[in-house]
């Protein structure tokens, strides 16, 4: 019986050795693509930054443009 009760915790006890490994497993690809994502993030703020420059650039050029045809 004692030995029966072993078998049964040593079984559970493998069972949850697996989850955890699956776990972490999935914890690490979570959080590489967290890694991925926040990478993205930034690289597309910094192109809206430059983007915005940009634009402010091109309206003071239409404005300069628009005051000489004024003139």
């Amino acid at each position: 019986m004692l030995g029966k009760k072993l078998e049964e915790s040593e079984a559970s006890c493998e069972g949850y050795r697996e989850q955890h490994k699956t776990l972490a497993a999935d914890l690490k690809k979570a959080e590489d693509k967290i890694m991925t994502l926040a990478e993205e993030r930034y690289g597309a703020l910094k192109e809206v930054e430059g983007l915005k420059a940009k634009i402010v650039e091109l309206e003071g050029k239409l404005q300069e443009s628009a005051g000489a045809a004024v003139v």
